[in-house]
């Protein structure tokens, strides 16, 4: 399956705050193509306020979120003034090409 990263980037109108709505696939393998959206929405905005929303992925890796997340809370990003804040769903969405493969012929 093809793991695309689609973000859509929201900017308030007072540039107060950014959200970055994740519809694609965030895999470890895709999660570091948004940590230059994080930085240049923060550089946009006014505000401290940068979010990555994944509530509307299509999947999210455990792994790709963890990057994320480590990515979130690395101090050199606070030198710029932004908290970056991190919305996931409490049960991460399943690659969908896993769900259509019988558990049979999953290899573990």
């Amino acid at each position: 399956m093809d793991h695309k990263l689609r973000v859509l980037i929201r900017l308030d109108i007072d540039r107060a705050s950014a959200t970055l709505a994740v519809t694609g696939c965030l895999t470890e393998s895709s999660v570091p193509a948004l940590f230059p959206l994080i930085r240049r929405a923060g550089a946009m905005i006014k505000g401290p306020r940068v979010i990555v929303v994944l509530d509307q992925a299509r999947h999210v890796d455990q792994a790709g979120l963890d990057l994320l997340r480590k990515f979130a809370a690395d101090p050199t990003l606070s030198r710029w003034g932004h908290a970056i804040s991190i919305s996931a769903p409490a049960a991460l969405p399943p690659c969908p090409a896993l769900q259509s493969i019988p558990a049979e012929k999953i290899a573990v």
